[in-house]
Formats: C-alpha cells, sequence, structure tokens
C-alpha cells in the first residue's frame, strides 16, 4: 500500500456529533445563539422608554441602538 492509500483511509480531523463533545459544542453555540436573539429583544423593547427619558428622537435612537449593537459586537469578536 502507499502513503496516499493509507491518508484516504484516515477519518477527518474534527468533532463528531455522536461524540460528548460534539452535543457539548452544540448545547453551547445554540445557547449562545438564544442569548444574543434575547437582548436585542430587550433592547428593542427598551427603546421607547429610552428614548422617553433621554428626550431622543428616532435619530437619536438610531445613535443608541448603534452604540449597543458596536459593543456587542466588539465583544462577541472577542
Amino acid at each position: 500500500m502507499s502513503a496516499a492509500a493509507d491518508d484516504v483511509a484516515a477519518p477527518p480531523p474534527g468533532v463528531a456529533l455522536a461524540t460528548r463533545t460534539g452535543r457539548w459544542l452544540l448545547a453551547i453555540a445554540v445557547l449562545g445563539s438564544a442569548l444574543a436573539q434575547l437582548e436585542a429583544t430587550v433592547v428593542n423593547v427598551a427603546l421607547p422608554s429610552i428614548g422617553t427619558d433621554l428626550g431622543a428622537g428616532v435619530s437619536g435612537l438610531q445613535w443608541v441602538l448603534n452604540a449597543y449593537l458596536l459593543a456587542l459586537a466588539s465583544l462577541v469578536l472577542l
């Protein structure tokens, strides 16, 4: 047998879903995605109250939302 045939027979590197590590990895990814969705919902629900408290119009609320999303995106990159 040649070395090339041995390389083809080797399993690919990575994490299989059937393993315990794979299931934990999937669970963590799903929970992280759900947390990001929940945070986006909370901010959007709070926007009217933020606008009232700050006396901000639509453009002011856009700045607030952009600042929040910028901070969240920088933390996601970490």
